[in-house]
């Protein structure tokens, strides 16, 4: 019999716990009835380092899981390339069986299901992980209406090696997601050089760097031009945008531009006229330039903040000038009088021309705006052969013997299997192209 071995030199146990953020400890304060003092929200753009610090919704208990399989920054088992993300649910829901439990559960405690929203980054393995969850999705789910965002840093980070694994992951991302999903949009976050062509830099001054002040930008678009399904004196349902936007059967993928502020003089509407051109500004947020597209097929314009008062119809009527007419049956005008709120934890990257309700004006105001109005195009548009013929020139230098990672695993692909992936996207293409 082999003699039992004693370890007799101790055991240290190595710990860490992060600290509550400043911000989250003052909503704590303020629900037991504290003042309302705002001195940790100034100071986010300097403490922020994670969605969590800032975060204000409260969660469901089964809303939050985690990936057991990978840790964030793991040199030893990097998450970061599209098949690792499909492994990685595989593997998850082994042990947690997330869908089974919280996500099926969740989904039969709902009365009027619309459809499905998913947002996921696919600049890393995420991709792949969002694959996987649609999967079972459309599998549960034949003929609901998914809308999918795949969300992109606009950054030259990191080496050559990485840069390249992100435009396989947005190749692979772009083809499969689209083809799960109702409709499906490519967001790249903004940088400083699309905002100052856009027009918009008289007014926002973003820290493109940071992903609190990206990411506030794409969730005030998304949010107002999603707002159409949710008014309550309004029957357009998801599948309904879906329909506009899609009715050609083979435009999946979709652009969203932004106005954000909408350009509102305080002087009234018609010194708007006169004072801001072009009127209105738009961050186009799918593409990696601003060029205007050739041809719309399907449009979604949500414009919010904007009272009707006597003298609004001519800026009004000049807003959607751009835009298809008003009786075209592929376009559809929604506007909102109440403008886009802006809780305490938002970046405070305004102009100091703009006042509280986000309304420009030709003096400075120290408080950065509580509201501004906006505006929103959501559209399928000529412009997205550009956008993928972009992503597919980005991996042309690529060769998938390089990336050993992607072949590896239950979830690897083959170099046919990429080949098919390349000749999607190139048909993708033509479907957006307009004939000379």
């Amino acid at each position: 019999m082999e003699s039992q071995v004693e370890w007799d030199q101790g055991v240290n146990t190595i710990s860490s716990e992060s600290s509550k953020h400043p911000y989250q400890e003052h909503l704590e304060t303020m629900e037991n009835g504290a003042s309302d003092s705002n001195d940790a929200a100034s100071e986010l753009d300097k403490t922020v380092t994670t969605w969590s610090d800032f975060n204000r919704v409260y969660h469901h208990p089964r809303a939050m899981n985690t990936i057991t399989t990978h840790q964030v920054d793991d040199p030893l088992s990097p998450f970061d390339t599209y098949t690792t993300g499909r492994q990685a649910y595989a593997d998850n829901e082994k042990e947690s069986e997330i869908f089974e439990d919280a996500f099926r559960n969740m989904v039969e405690e709902c009365d009027q299901l619309q459809g499905f929203q998913l947002f996921t980054g696919v600049d890393d393995s995420f991709g792949g992980f969002a694959e996987e969850l649609l999967n079972n999705i459309r599998d549960e789910f034949s003929k609901a209406t998914i809308l999918t965002f795949g969300m992109m840093t606009n950054t030259t980070d990191g080496n050559e090696r990485w840069r390249q694994k992100k435009s396989l992951n947005h190749v692979l991302s772009t083809t499969r997601l689209s083809n799960l999903s109702s409709i499906y949009v490519p967001l790249y976050s903004p940088t400083a050089d699309r905002i100052r062509s856009s027009g918009l830099a008289s007014y926002i001054h973003p820290n493109c760097q940071s992903l609190y002040h990206t990411s506030a930008l794409l969730s005030a678009s998304i949010e107002t031009a999603t707002a159409v399904c949710r008014l309550k004196k309004n029957n357009m349902k998801l599948g309904d945008l879906d329909g506009l936007l899609n009715w050609r059967r083979d435009t999946k993928i979709a652009s969203l531009c932004a106005s954000l502020p909408l350009p509102i003089s305080d002087q009234g509407y018609e010194a708007s006229l006169s004072s801001f051109d072009p009127l209105p500004p738009l961050l186009d947020l799918c593409s990696p330039d601003n060029r205007k597209p050739q041809e719309i097929y399907g449009e979604s314009i949500v414009a919010r903040g904007c009272p009707f008062i006597e003298s609004s119809p001519n800026y009004i009527n000049q807003v959607f000038k751009s835009f298809k007419e008003e009786n075209h049956p592929l376009q559809l005008r929604t506007f909102v009088n109440t403008a886009y709120l802006l809780p305490d934890s938002y970046p405070r990257f305004f102009s100091h021309s703009l006042k509280s309700n986000g309304f420009i004006s030709t003096t400075t105001h120290s408080e950065q705006p509580t509201s501004i109005p906006m505006l929103t195009h959501f559209s399928t548009n000529s412009n997205m052969s550009h956008v993928l013929q972009c992503q597919l020139n980005k991996t042309k230098a690529v060769s998938l013997k390089e990336y050993f990672e992607y072949a590896e695993g239950d979830y690897g692909i083959s170099r046919e299997e990429y080949l098919e992936t390349r000749e999607e996207m190139m048909n993708l293409v033509d479907v957006y192209s307009v004939d000379d």
